[in-house]
């Protein structure tokens, strides 16, 4: 197994999504079974999830599934962080006072299962739970129910953590090509090779609710795959991810007003990771749709790439039970069918522009799937463009002071910050922080405060970015100069005048 820099397992290589028999899994019927299989256990967690005593049985019961007894001290807290208490969607609308129902605003800012995920223990000893669950075949529903509810648990922390995060498209919609490194036996290779002499609407497969960490970085994957063992083959996942079509989007919600689409099926997640310089996008429920298959060299070595397009959406949300009759099946129909039109779509486009021969025929299936959309008024050209759409980076600051604001491994880094720059004008430091960061995110660390624990001591901070502090504690002037071309507003002013006077910002 890979293991990152702290000598801990990564999870951006250490699992490949095969069966007992060594196919990818789960594709055709396969794939419409185990999701079958599968509802029927979400709506039975999402029932109980609503009742106080019938969840705290459910967390019991994902308790000596994962057999606590044998965590460490540190592993059973965190876990019971997560357990010990109802966990709700942020949007999430009851009666009840949220005082009592267990719903605390604190809770919005609190992504215990993300964080937890992050960790070498938490990853292997909890949500490596799922992945065990999901690859066997004769799954018990006892079995079913906690992979389940521990997805629920994951899945509720992207969906607060999206919204926690709106203002940015990367959160809000991503939309962007992620990497993952693999070490894997000839046979699992060949196994997708073999998936690739398939016609070509059946060369996809799935891991239906399961996660899969991925990075933005190709460099970060590199270094996994430098430490492929002798005799193993190394894979790179290239994985091109992408949003619905937005006019099918459009006439699918006027059509169903009541379904709630959402993307969290791609969520970049450092900022609530125990190693951010791993630079995550964790894939939740991925379908992918293989593209290609080639051969590149990567130094003496050689990679196999496959490449992938999937869909940024679902239909998933707390208040839906994933029903599949009346309406709720009319609406997973014509989901179901909009999604296949746009990664038809876009794998169309691709094929086009790498000169491959099915580029007519993912048209052609595109074309199929739009008349059948069309036939129920869901109406909407093909669209050319789609693979070319990615999401947009736009400036946001992140003027919030309070460190409740923020996850606690986010919270601990910005600490770092203001211990380095703040207290002891450690520039390198700073840097390191920054360029752990996602290139899209780098200059927010360049505009934000220092955090406190109280309301009352935030109101009295000086309001000093790294640029003011850098300026104050004169910096060499290429640093700083660094600083605005990554995106440090200089516009920026202190929370005083005095405070102004001393940064040198007047």
């Amino acid at each position: 197994m890979a293991t990152n820099e702290s000598g801990t397992t990564s999870r951006l290589s250490d699992w490949v999504p095969l069966n007992l028999q060594g196919k990818p899994m789960y594709h055709g019927i396969n794939e419409t079974e185990r999701m079958d299989r599968l509802r029927d256990n979400l709506n039975a967690v999402r029932v109980q999830w609503n009742d106080a005593e019938k969840c705290h049985d459910l967390m019991n019961d994902i308790q000596r599934a994962l057999g606590v007894d044998q965590f460490s001290r540190e592993l059973q807290s965190a876990l019971k962080s997560i357990v010990g208490k109802q966990r709700y969607w942020a949007d999430y609308q009851r009666n009840q006072d949220p005082v009592q129902s267990g719903i605390m605003s604190s809770d919005r800012e609190n992504y215990a299962a993300l964080e937890l995920y992050t960790t070498n223990d938490g990853y292997k000893k909890v949500f490596g739970y799922i992945n065990q669950v999901f690859r066997k075949h004769d799954v018990t529903d006892v079995e079913a129910r906690g992979a389940v509810a521990l997805v629920e648990l994951l899945t509720i922390d992207l969906y607060n953590f999206r919204l926690a995060n709106f203002g940015c498209s990367k959160y809000c919609n991503f939309q962007d090509i992620v990497h993952r490194g693999l070490s894997v036996d000839s046979a699992v290779l060949q196994a997708f090779q073999d998936l690739m002499k398939a016609p070509v609407h059946s060369r996809n497969f799935s891991v239906p609710l399961a996660f899969v960490s991925t990075s933005i970085s190709q460099e970060r994957i590199q270094e996994f795959l430098d430490k492929t063992e002798r005799g193993k083959c190394r894979m790179h996942w290239k994985i091109h991810v992408h949003s619905l079509d937005p006019t099918l989007l459009a006439q699918y919600q006027s059509k169903h007003p009541d379904s709630i689409v959402t993307t969290i099926c791609a969520m970049p997640i450092s900022r609530a990771s125990e190693f951010p310089n791993e630079q995550e996008v964790l894939l939740r429920g991925a379908f992918f749709q293989i593209l290609r298959i080639y051969e590149e060299q990567a130094g003496e070595h050689t990679v196999w790439v496959i490449e992938m397009v999937m869909l940024n959406a679902n239909r998933d949300h707390g208040s839906e039970l994933a029903e599949n009759h009346g309406e709720k099946a009319e609406q997973r129909k014509h989901f179901g069918q909009m999604c296949a039109a746009t990664r038809y779509e876009i794998c169309a486009s691709l094929a086009q522009k790498y000169e491959l021969p099915e580029a007519d025929e993912y048209r052609s299936l595109a074309d199929t799937m739009l008349a059948k959309l069309s036939a129920d008024q869901i109406v909407a050209p093909f669209n050319a463009q789609l693979s070319g759409s990615w999401s947009i980076p736009r400036p946001t600051w992140i003027g919030a002071s309070l460190s409740s604001s923020f996850s606690a491994s986010y919270t601990r880094r910005r600490e770092k910050l203001s211990r380095a720059s703040f207290a002891g004008n450690d520039w390198s430091t700073v840097q390191e922080i920054i360029d752990q960061e996602y290139a899209w995110q780098k200059s927010d660390w360049c505009n934000v405060p220092r955090l406190y624990d109280t309301a009352e001591d935030a109101a009295h901070g000086s309001g000093f970015t790294v640029l003011h502090q850098a300026a104050f504690g004169r910096a060499k002037p290429e640093f700083v100069q660094s600083l605005v071309d990554l995106g440090a507003w200089r516009e920026l002013w202190p929370q005083t005048q005095e405070h102004a006077l001393a940064a040198g910002t007047t």
